[in-house]
């Protein structure tokens, strides 16, 4: 759909602009016009089968939580390593995400090695203090928390079609990295 090309396109765009961005910060001024080219990403109507599909999704919601709860568990067992920091995990919760913390300095390589293994992963949690003026002014010693998880998070995908060999074989690959 022309939603998923949207999507494609401005993954594309992070991807390509983030690590610029950690190299220069005053590149990040070149995230600022982002919402706004894509705002019909966000900004959309529904279809009749766009309705019925989200309509269905709720039928299924506690069926879809608990395959999200069953990836994170697995995630959360496969990456088991002292340099791995993972979240409190909320058995009520519904996560969206697995997020967890690398040691500094190997976000990178881990995320290049297992996008380049066609895994999806990503890095989104970005100091927004450096898109806004007011927040460059400040600069980044008054944001140290941002800055530092930013710099060591990462997110894994839980879908419930997230197959278990997909889950282990993308921590086997974090743990050799």
């Amino acid at each position: 759909t022309h939603i998923d090309q949207l999507f494609a396109d401005w993954k594309r765009v992070y991807y390509s602009l983030y690590p610029l961005c950690e190299m220069n910060p005053a590149l990040n001024a070149l995230f600022l016009p982002l919402p706004d080219i894509f705002k019909e990403m966000y900004l959309f109507s529904l279809n009749q089968d766009g309705a019925h599909k989200i309509l269905e999704a709720f039928n299924n919601l506690e069926k879809i939580v608990s395959a999200r709860r069953k990836n994170a568990g697995l995630y959360r067992e496969g990456l088991q390593h002292p340099d791995v920091h993972h979240p409190v995990f909320n058995e009520e919760a519904a996560p969206w995400r697995y997020s967890f913390l690398l040691p500094k300095g190997r976000q990178k390589v881990v995320t290049e090695r297992l996008r380049n293994s066609n895994i999806d992963i990503s890095n989104w949690y970005p100091p927004l203090h450096r898109w806004y003026a007011s927040g460059i002014k400040q600069g980044d010693a008054l944001f140290p928390n941002a800055c530092e998880l930013s710099s060591r998070i990462a997110n894994l995908w839980l879908t419930p079609e997230t197959e278990s060999d997909h889950i282990r074989k993308t921590c086997d690959l974090i743990l050799k990295i």
